[in-house]
């Protein structure tokens, strides 16, 4: 059953709720890596705002996971990561569970 606008948003806020009270985890685990990493929390088709963050932060380099999927399961699914591959304003490297 389709959730009504409102239901959609207090969703949305559980989510991030949800989401932020790891943020510090993150931040912590990789604060000390040489190369800057970012955190956001977006709502929508994953790979689309991954492309959108991407050119909105003119980002140098995405680099994401891929369950490796093929044949029927991949034509099913789809690829998060061949999505942003085709459509990423920059290089993607992607890394293969």
């Amino acid at each position: 059953m389709p959730q009504s606008g409102e239901e959609t948003a207090l969703c949305h806020r559980s989510k991030r709720c949800s989401v932020q009270s790891i943020f510090p985890k993150c931040l912590a685990r990789y604060s000390t890596l040489p190369i800057p990493a970012t955190f956001d929390i977006r709502f929508g088709r994953a790979a689309d705002e991954i492309v959108i963050q991407a050119k909105d932060d003119e980002v140098e380099l995405i680099v994401m996971g891929s369950h490796g999927r093929s044949g029927i399961s991949h034509l099913l699914v789809g690829s998060v990561a061949e999505s942003v591959v085709r459509h990423a304003p920059c290089p993607v490297l992607v890394v293969r569970q």
